[in-house]
């Protein structure tokens, strides 16, 4: 088991302790597999203290690559873990002669469906129609856009992403992505983990 950078733990430790709360830093807890009340303490800063060490121990800093995106979208995670080489795309040595996979992953749908989910121009079912119509997308779903956020946020994603291709170098999830991409509002947290499904899909706005 690789060891953790100390230096690592001190920056997980003041992230959680500076931008969480307890109420969101017991839900990061269960998704790591973890009740916060097994860690010692009571106050956020000593919970948030117990939580970095813990990771450290169990080497579990991959794994919150994989779960803080999703639940706290608003944190640069792959910005702070990829400074001490951890959340860096997986497919770095595999040479650039192999073509990217073109259809996106249930486990990244699952990271980038938050930050559909929270986007500002995803609030209201007439919102979103506009949102895709701009987008450049909305001729290709079929799904029921009045429902609840998160609900529609997989449905669109899930329907962009088997549509696949619509022209050479032009793919409907791809599209949708780079929209959001543009938005200068985007949390950096949200811009990572975009930035790094656009390059590993190849999913770059067509030329």
């Amino acid at each position: 088991m690789a060891t953790v950078p100390n230096e690592l733990l001190v920056e997980l430790r003041n992230t959680f302790r500076n931008r969480l709360s307890l109420s969101e830093l017991a839900d990061l807890c269960q998704d790591l597999g973890l009740n916060i009340e097994n860690l010692p303490g009571t106050s956020l800063s000593e919970k948030s203290r117990e939580l970095a060490a813990y990771i450290g121990r169990r080497d579990l800093v991959s794994k919150l690559a994989t779960v803080g995106p999703n639940l706290l979208p608003d944190i640069p995670w792959l910005e702070i873990l990829g400074r001490y080489g951890y959340g860096l795309p997986p497919d770095a040595d595999s040479g650039d002669s192999a073509a990217p996979a073109t259809t996106v992953s249930t486990e990244d749908l699952q990271r980038l469906s938050p930050i559909l989910a929270h986007h500002s121009e995803f609030n209201t079912p007439g919102a979103r129609r506009d949102m895709l119509a701009i987008a450049g997308v909305l001729s290709y779903l079929d799904v029921d856009l009045s429902g609840s956020t998160r609900q529609v946020a997989n449905a669109v994603l899930l329907r962009l992403n088997d549509r696949g291709q619509i022209a050479p170098g032009d793919y409907a999830l791809g599209r949708l992505l780079n929209y959001l991409l543009d938005d200068e509002t985007l949390p950096e947290g949200a811009r990572a983990i975009l930035v790094q499904i656009v390059a590993r899909y190849g999913l770059n706005r067509a030329a």
